[in-house]
């Protein structure tokens, strides 16, 4: 159907079909093209965020038509929740069934969820902004479970379920790209922008695979938390205590299953005891046991020595100390305006503390640029889950090493 898509008969057609789509007792018209409910809502909401793209668009290049375009713009608004209100129903509920039936419903949503959030219209409106958090959990709860995922990538054999396996290696290639291919990190923006891409590609790869995104993600707590943290990004990729963990942290067998590689075998989970019980012995013993394996040549913690370890357990975040640092600097400045240049000592003492934090940047900067965990390049790719698997080790990594580096940049006390 080729209407205006900022006229008001495109947002009454739009209006009716989902009417019908969402009616559990109602057929939709052959007429449509579509001979799954669960397709025509993809449309019809794909539509209507091309509708809302056109109307800001058209409202902004052309004033004079603002009035009526604003009235078509507040229309097709209120039909957004239309969906998501489905969506919400029972498990049970037979409209509901109609639609998440559709075996792409999943996917397809969450790829236009994507490329709505990130049109600049979405923050047009707060009633917007909140339409695309309750559509992104009521999507997610549609996702396959990550146990479920790969039985089902073993018997791919139509065209569509091939086509998204290539999308997901053309996926991971980009990732590798990102480590072998780019170039090296040289500031602290350069190191943000290369974890974003890391955080989307990771990201995409889930989607593609019909897991929730959620499922790749990692807490700024774990980053921050000793306790915490999985032992993964901070210890030699092949150890022991990178693959079973230590205490509370989790290490990459949970990691694994968390991914959806289950069940676990009973000897793993004898280690993974093991390590929880080792990881609650008392300090005391930890740092004997620190000591031991320097003087035995093992490679000690290369991200110890990038900042004082004591500074870890700050709750402030990366972006509050990059504006605190940022604060600091521009005080000083403006001191030196209003009161004159400071005694020589002092002058020189705080020219130290810059330069030692230059010197420690320089440091956190090249540990980011080795591109994963110490020992990380022994592990080989062969499949589809050790695709996922590396991808998620490496972006979590990356993270920890920009909260590492907002920690080296700050200045010294």
């Amino acid at each position: 159907m080729s209407l205006d898509l900022c006229g008001s008969e495109r947002i009454d057609w739009i209006e009716q079909s989902l009417d019908q789509v969402l009616d559990p007792d109602n057929d939709i018209d052959s007429d449509s093209g579509f001979s799954h409910k669960g397709a025509f809502a993809i449309h019809l909401y794909k539509s209507l965020f091309e509708s809302l793209r056109e109307l800001a668009e058209r409202s902004a290049a052309i004033p004079d038509e603002s009035e009526d375009t604003l009235e078509n713009f507040d229309r097709a608004v209120q039909l957004l929740d239309r969906i998501p209100d489905a969506l919400a129903k029972e498990d049970t509920d037979t409209g509901r069934q109609q639609l998440i039936s559709f075996p792409m419903f999943y996917y397809f949503m969450w790829i236009q969820l994507e490329e709505f959030a990130r049109a600049p219209f979405a923050a047009l409106k707060p009633v917007i902004v909140e339409h695309l958090m309750r559509m992104t959990d009521q999507v997610e709860r549609l996702a396959t479970p990550p146990k479920d995922v790969w039985p089902a990538l073993s018997e791919i054999t139509n065209r569509a379920d091939q086509h998204e396996a290539h999308k997901l290696k053309t996926i991971f290639e980009a990732f590798m790209n990102l480590r072998y291919l780019g170039k090296p990190a040289r500031d602290e923006d350069a190191c943000v922008n290369l974890v974003n891409k890391s955080k989307l590609l990771t990201t995409m790869a889930a989607v593609v695979l019909r897991m929730p995104a959620k499922i790749v993600e990692i807490s700024n707590d774990s980053l921050y938390d000793d306790s915490i943290r999985p032992t993964y990004i901070d210890h030699r990729f092949n150890s022991e205590e990178s693959s079973f963990g230590l205490g509370r942290r989790p290490g990459l067998v949970e990691l694994s299953e968390k991914l959806g590689n289950t069940p676990i075998p009973p000897e793993v989970i004898a280690k993974l005891e093991a390590a929880r019980a080792k990881g609650a012995a008392p300090a005391v013993e930890e740092e004997e046991e620190e000591e031991e394996e320097e003087e035995g040549g093992a490679v000690p913690d290369v991200l110890s020595t990038i900042s004082d370890p004591a500074r870890r357990n700050r709750t402030v975040f990366a972006d509050d100390r990059a504006e605190q640092r940022r604060e600091v600097r521009f005080t000083d400045a403006a001191k030196v305006q209003a009161l004159g240049p400071p005694d020589a000592a002092k002058a020189a003492e705080k020219a130290e503390n810059y330069a030692l934090e230059d010197q420690l940047t320089e440091k956190a900067i090249k540990e980011f640029n080795r591109h994963g965990p110490p020992g990380i390049d022994h592990m080989h790719a062969v499949d589809t889950f050790d695709m996922l698997l590396y991808m998620v080790v490496v972006t979590h990594w990356r993270c920890y090493q920009l909260v590492e580096l907002y920690e080296a940049s700050m200045p010294q006390a």
